[in-house]
């Protein structure tokens, strides 16, 4: 992949949220966000984010990035990983 890449970003952004590196994923994530023009990567990038803003504890940004995921959403996997955080988010 491009280093420049959505993908790539991405890709970056999940190995760093698998080390802990919540806030560099962050940053990984929305640099991918800024580039991706394809609703489904969009999506998959919002729900990675969505993680990560869940496990910093800011549920308002990790709702929102559910919120806009969802209605990017195309494939039927991905819909059903953000709908399962979201009803766990719901229900603490």
């Amino acid at each position: 992949l491009p280093d420049s890449s959505p993908e790539r970003l991405d890709l970056e952004g999940v190995l760093a949220y698998q080390e802990k590196q919540y806030t560099e994923a962050l940053s990984f994530f929305n640099q991918a966000q800024n580039l991706s023009n394809e609703p489904e990567t969009q999506a998959r990038i919002l729900y990675h984010a969505a993680l990560a803003f869940n496990r910093i504890g800011d549920e308002a940004s990790a709702m929102s990035s559910l919120f806009h995921a969802i209605n990017r959403a195309q494939g039927l996997s991905l819909t059903k990983d953000i709908e399962r955080l979201y009803n766990k988010m719901r229900t603490r």
